[in-house]
């Protein structure tokens, strides 16, 4: 089940004429339904049209979290080979 969901607000925007005064702008996020999550929530920007991919922002820790199950591994390759058992 696909609990995101694409929502819409208003934002006050500059008017591109007169920059001191604003006007209402569509701005889409999104959101889930399930546990209240939104796009907002970790700093992904605002998208002017509700279709289209989302861009998805880079994980700081990819390398770490790809390299943990070879520790895992090497770590369990010990454990077994201190009792004498082989793991393959």
């Amino acid at each position: 089940m696909h609990t995101l969901s694409t929502r819409a607000t208003n934002i006050p925007a500059p008017l591109p004429d007169d920059p001191s005064k604003t006007a209402m702008k569509k701005a889409y996020y999104l959101a889930c339904g399930f546990c209240r999550w939104t796009s907002r929530d970790v700093g992904m920007a605002d998208k002017s049209v509700a279709s289209g991919g989302w861009q998805e922002p880079d994980n700081p820790h990819t390398q770490r979290v790809c390299c943990l199950p070879f520790g895992l591994i090497y770590f369990l390759s010990l454990k077994c080979c201190s009792h004498g058992e082989s793991f393959s």
